[in-house]
């Protein structure tokens, strides 16, 4: 192995912010004087990376040296403290905030994950590649699970899987997206080999083998030297403590390498409802709160005390309104074993838009809707009938602005904020009752103005739950 070690100091590229252009190409991948902070920790520092087409990049290294943050960062994953990523000359995201709303195609394996227990593996194969409008034909998809001894458990829940085997689907999606790409793609790998045994271990490298071979950029964070021992000639430089080891394999190819069509790109809001109606998380999770807090009412004797319009409504929605903010069950989805970042890396800055409608629930709607029809008089005028339609339907809105608030503060990231932001929900249940009231009361212009001020009021808390993530 050539070594010819080289520091990648601190500089400001002359080609300024720009990928540079090479063999009538531009980059696939590269950073532009990037920083990027771990807690209060500088990790990188002012790097420029290019990463090229055919390229076989290995990233070796102490553990802490910044190898997973390096891939991480050239996934998108990560925000900059400074400078620029770009796509195959697209900007990905900047230090200014800017984030592009949809990303390129990128095989992306993390490092402790990226998969779902309530996934079976052959919707799990399928899910990530239609995540770039890919699918494999019948064929290519049982010859994949075969390669790595998982077609005898493809309609099995991940949930069942031994450790090695869901390793072993985790890393074969991965590469599966190189192989179904009609265009050449980054391939990147943290730590593939760790968890697979020997047979896994050699797939892996007759894959990486057989996607270099095609024009694929495959990037690999390890400390296995079988992996390593794949490049025979590298040029090596270093960042801080990450050796970097490169080697330019072959720039064409046959695409793509195994049979595959255009399909429907995944909806996240498709694929946890298709979750959902398996395993019933989230709607379990909001009926038993909407209905316990009806129990309670009814056990109170509340709903027989002589009580105002306005007391009956809040009475009626606050069940649905409890329900409503319940922590949606996509929120684990994302955070388990990393498939978070799976679908970040290929939706980038659309990520919340994704999350936020996938929280969008019926079930408080319903809850809202009963309360209602239950202990309010009925309307006597159809615009009073509309109004008790459309004012628990705003439940759904809450269910989904919430759902975003979870997302983006919860988990332990900011859960400080994460209450300030819910409490406003209270002004809104508070307006929504103060519409109802109206409507019993035939003061229809008093509830339609009700009506928007509690939706002007969930559009505001979208909009700052968003810029202060961002």
């Amino acid at each position: 192995m050539k070594y010819s070690p080289m520091i990648l100091h601190p500089r400001v590229s002359s080609l300024g912010l720009e990928c540079t252009i090479m063999d009538g190409q531009g980059q696939l991948l590269c950073l532009r004087g990037a920083s990027v902070l771990r807690g209060n920790n500088l990790v990188l520092e002012n790097i420029d990376f290019d990463v090229n087409y055919g390229e076989l990049v290995i990233l070796t290294g102490p553990n802490g040296g910044g190898k997973s943050t390096l891939l991480q960062t050239l996934a998108g994953l990560l925000p900059l403290s400074t400078g620029e990523l770009f796509h195959e000359e697209k900007l990905v995201r900047d230090s200014n905030g800017r984030h592009a709303m949809s990303g390129g195609i990128i095989g992306w394996c993390p490092q402790t994950g990226g998969s779902t227990s309530c996934s079976t593996v052959e919707e799990h194969l399928r899910t990530i590649l239609s995540l770039y409008e890919r699918s494999f034909s019948k064929d290519a998809e049982t010859e994949i699970l075969a390669e790595w001894g998982l077609d005898h458990r493809r309609h099995d829940r991940i949930a069942n899987l031994s450790g090695g085997l869901r390793r072993r689907l985790e890393v074969a999606s991965a590469i599966a997206v190189g192989e179904s790409s009609t265009k050449k793609i980054p391939i990147l790998l943290d730590e593939p080999s760790v968890g697979l045994d020997e047979k896994g271990r050699n797939t892996l490298i007759s894959s990486i083998q057989r996607l270099t071979k095609s024009g694929h950029t495959v990037i690999i964070s390890t400390h296995d030297p079988l992996i390593q021992s794949i490049q025979e000639e590298a040029e090596t430089t270093m960042h801080n403590e990450v050796i970097i080891q490169r080697t330019m394999l072959s720039k064409e190819g046959k695409l793509p390498i195994k049979s595959s069509n255009i399909t429907r790109k995944e909806s996240m809001l498709k694929w946890n409802f298709r979750l959902d109606l398996r395993e019933m998380a989230t709607p379990s999770a909001r009926w038993i709160p909407g209905i316990l807090a009806f129990g309670i009412l009814l056990g109170s004797g509340l709903m027989d005390a002589d009580i105002s319009n306005l007391g009956l409504a809040a009475l009626a929605l606050a069940p649905a309104m409890i329900s409503a903010l319940v922590r949606p069950a996509v929120i684990d989805r994302l955070n388990l074993r990393e498939m978070g970042g799976i679908w970040r890396v290929a939706k980038q800055g659309s990520l919340g838009f994704e999350v936020t409608i996938a929280s969008m629930s019926i079930v408080p709607v319903l809850l809202g809707l009963i309360g209602l029809l239950i202990l309010l008089p009925t309307p006597n005028t159809i615009q009073g009938y509309i109004l008790f339609l459309i004012i628990p339907a705003m439940m759904k809105d809450v269910s989904a602005i919430s759902g975003l608030i979870h997302h983006r503060f919860g988990s332990g990231e900011k859960p400080g904020l994460m209450v300030l932001l819910m409490i406003p929900f209270a002004w809104v249940l508070l307006t929504l009752c103060s519409a109802v009231e109206a409507t019993t009361l035939e003061a229809m212009r008093e509830a339609w103005t009700g009506v928007i001020i509690a939706f002007a009021t969930n559009i505001g808390l979208f909009l700052l739950a968003w810029a202060l993530h961002e």
